[in-house]
């Protein structure tokens, strides 16, 4: 197949579940074009190359496209296809942008859409960037497929109304609309109705380039957040939860790797409950080292408010970690709670200190969550199951010809 995806530069390294999901369709021997709006890491890119001779993947940028180089582009565009190159900047110019956006929206349609002529299905990996391109969904002759991951229908659409506005129109023109779980479906329910469109594919992970966790037996616990530091990752909860965890156990420590707007607020936090000693913020990592952490800690932690599904959660199972969630979106089926983990809610907050500290006391849980995490991952999180149910999504959207 030919597929045109939209969303993320390749290579990524924070992303890495599209990253993972690109390059695994390219090694299955699909020709894969990748739109990003940020620009590529042509370094990267090219050492990635170097290392997988033969795969078909080419990548672009819209933010590549400087204004002589998009005058250019736009002339061999009007030569191959005028009466598309007008329709589209009579639509953009009809929804009423200021001048700059217009140029915007106008670029990044058309070069989507120049690349839609080289595929057989477009894949927009977040619903909140495809409302970008509603403008050209009736000039795209080709199907193509919108990811919901989360965030894109659960809050953002609650203070950003022209997402609010268009996802209507997005799920509406959209092939077949792909979630990461069956809990994020009534969030789309809520802008397309029927949900005959729907396919559910949870993420996955390379497993292959995880160490799984054999030694439980650890003086000091360490609990380890890998994570955005922002608001629905409900840190600060946490933080308050290990500090009264730490006046009973005096051998916890709290490792939290990533970054973001809250770290001040994390750093004063850790400060003014003397602290610094036993909660580490490593900042952002490579992934490598994040999945030595993994190996090091002992109890994965992810209190969120707010989540789509948590491919940190399912590395900590592969790993052999227990972990402790909330029920926040796609979390609750991402674990199996009482066997590779603890469920609370997430406004819950004496709960998730009890779900903490009966793995605190009890090594033997640990290790028999731990080890069934393993299983868990192998059985339902592996990247080639994964890239399997994709192509056949791709394959049905193809065959229903939009």
């Amino acid at each position: 197949m030919r597929i045109l995806t939209v969303g993320n530069s390749f290579p990524t390294a924070k992303q890495n579940f599209v990253h993972y999901k690109i390059e695994g369709l390219a090694a299955r021997g699909h020709t894969v074009i990748n739109l990003a709006f940020g620009l590529i890491d042509r370094k990267a890119l090219q050492a990635w190359k170097k290392d997988h001779p033969g795969y078909k993947l080419s990548c672009y940028s819209t933010a590549s496209f400087a204004l002589f180089k998009f005058a250019f582009f736009l002339a061999v565009q009007f030569f191959r296809n005028p009466v598309r190159v007008i329709r589209l900047w009579r639509v953009i110019q009809k929804a009423g942008y200021p001048l700059y956006v217009r140029y915007i929206n106008f670029r990044n349609n058309l070069v989507m859409l120049s690349l839609a002529d080289k595929v057989e299905v477009v894949h927009f990996e977040w619903n909140n960037q495809a409302v970008s391109f509603c403008e050209s969904f009736s000039l795209l002759k080709i199907p193509f497929v919108v990811s919901v991951r989360g965030r894109g229908v659960t809050s953002q659409p609650l203070v950003d109304h022209k997402l609010a506005s268009r996802l209507p129109q997005v799920f509406e023109k959209a092939t077949i609309i792909h979630s990461l779980g069956n809990d994020l479906v009534p969030y789309i329910k809520r802008y397309a109705p029927g949900t005959e469109k729907i396919r559910i594919v949870t993420p996955a992970v390379n497993l292959s380039g995880i160490p799984c966790k054999t030694n439980y037996e650890s003086g000091t616990i360490r609990i380890l957040t890998v994570a955005d530091l922002v608001w629905k990752k409900n840190l600060i909860t946490a933080l308050i939860s290990f500090h009264q965890l730490h006046r009973q156990f005096t051998n916890l420590e709290y490792w939290i790797i990533g970054d973001g707007p809250l770290k001040e607020a994390l750093l004063f936090m850790r400060s003014e409950l003397k602290l610094d000693d036993k909660v580490k913020l490593t900042g952002i990592l490579p992934h490598a080292q994040v999945m030595q952490h993994m190996a090091f800690c002992d109890i994965f932690l992810m209190p969120s408010l707010q989540e789509g599904f948590c491919n940190a959660v399912i590395e900590a199972q592969a790993a052999g970690l227990p972990v402790v969630v909330t029920d926040a979106d796609g979390l609750g089926e991402n674990i199996a709670p009482g066997e590779t983990g603890l469920l609370v809610s997430r406004w819950d907050q004496p709960a998730l200190v009890e779900a903490l500290r009966l793995l605190i006391m009890d090594n033997e849980l640990r290790q028999r969550m731990g080890k069934q995490g393993v299983k868990r991952a192998a059985t339902l999180y592996d990247i080639q199951n994964q890239l399997e149910k994709f192509e056949a999504i791709y394959g049905e959207a193809i065959r229903f010809k939009r």
